[in-house]
């Protein structure tokens, strides 16, 4: 398993300003002094269950600046990613096996199961970061506890179409009594009546997917009802620079990394978004 991480590298310190590294929303607040991104050895948090084995830079890493105020040295965007495995069980606590003869035909669904049984997320598969978004791809449910239940679940979202597909932002980590990873979320679907509510749902790759494209398409097509706008900054601030309507089909050159979203980078080097819910890869 991996986690991906935003870090930001002070350049040219001032000589009151330490090299410090810090991830967004403050998850990593001052991990290493003095380091550059080519030494940084380790930076991991803590994953319930999963112990942190290696980190590699982004061999394809831009450095992206970082809005900062006048009187602070430059500060750019570097990308590394954090390997981890499950941390065995200690001998005197075997480890659990999920128990599923437990679950009753009326917690059953012919989507996601609200019983225990499953598995965690392969190894290799990206977990999503704190702050990062993430949508469902499947009917899920929203659940008070992380071991799902008809009786705390919240809220059911039933599939939708890609534009309509419900989003969450990861606020959190759990498992399940039997050690299921869950991600402690908020919903972001601001049109909806559940914008706001907090809770669990599955951290399954088959069930919810990062909101944001991960990798560089080649070739995207506009699915967003009211089109999308492309920018000169990465941050997509400022007056846009053009409009592309629905069914606009546009060639990628390069993807960038804003904070814990990504812009994908157009021919003309302007961007536009990169949330899979506005563009589709073709």
């Amino acid at each position: 398993m991996t986690l991906r991480v935003y870090l930001e590298k002070y350049e040219n310190p001032s000589p009151n300003q330490s090299n410090n590294y810090s991830q967004y929303n403050g998850m990593l607040p001052q991990i290493f002094n003095g380091l550059t991104t080519t030494t940084l050895a380790k930076a991991s948090r803590d994953i319930p269950g999963y112990t942190a084995k290696t980190v590699t830079e982004d061999p394809n890493d831009h450095k992206v600046p970082v809005r900062v105020e006048d009187d602070q040295p430059e500060a750019y965007n570097y990308n590394f990613t954090y390997h981890y495995v499950k941390t065995p069980a200690k001998p005197d606590q075997p480890a659990t096996i999920p128990d599923t003869s437990s679950t009753t035909p009326a917690e059953s669904t012919n989507s996601e199961s609200t019983s225990e049984s499953g598995t965690e997320p392969a190894t290799g598969t990206p977990v999503a970061v704190k702050g990062e978004a993430v949508t469902a791809t499947k009917k899920i449910g929203l659940y008070r506890h992380a071991t799902f239940t008809k009786a705390n679940r919240l809220h059911w979202y039933a599939k939708q179409a890609r534009t309509q597909r419900p989003q969450f932002v990861v606020t959190g980590y759990a498992h399940s009594k039997n050690g299921l990873l869950r991600y402690q979320v908020r919903d972001v679907n601001h049109t909806a009546k559940t914008d706001g509510q907090r809770g669990y749902i599955t951290a399954k790759d088959t069930y919810v997917t990062p909101t944001y494209y991960q990798k560089q398409p080649t070739t995207v097509r506009v699915i967003s009802p009211r089109g999308i706008n492309a920018y000169r900054h990465v941050d997509l601030s400022g007056r846009a620079t053009q409009h592309y309507r629905r069914g606009s089909v546009l060639k990628i050159k390069g993807i960038e990394r804003h904070h814990l979203t990504t812009r994908l980078v157009l021919a003309n080097g302007h961007y536009i978004t990169g949330n899979k819910t506005l563009v589709i890869k073709k």
